[in-house]
């Protein structure tokens, strides 16, 4: 088995902390890797990985959330 870890985002550190919760609520364990670690929430360059085993999960949990806002945007 491959652990090796794979960055599925970049994002900034408030929205990283976001999808880190969403894929965890999904079962889906994740990390965050921040450069910046005295200010971490100046950052705007967060990565986001997971396990390269839940990638594609990943993947899907990401697809199906952004479907749902785009059905929500559509229904406003």
């Amino acid at each position: 088995m491959n652990d090796s870890l794979q960055t599925i985002a970049t994002l900034s550190y408030e929205e990283a902390l976001v999808l880190k919760s969403l894929l965890e609520g999904y079962g889906i364990s994740s990390f965050i890797e921040d450069d910046n670690s005295l200010f971490p929430a100046m950052s705007f360059q967060t990565n986001v990985l997971v396990c390269k085993c839940d990638y594609e999960a990943a993947l899907d949990v990401m697809k199906e959330v952004n479907n749902e806002l785009d059905e929500q945007k559509s229904l406003n």
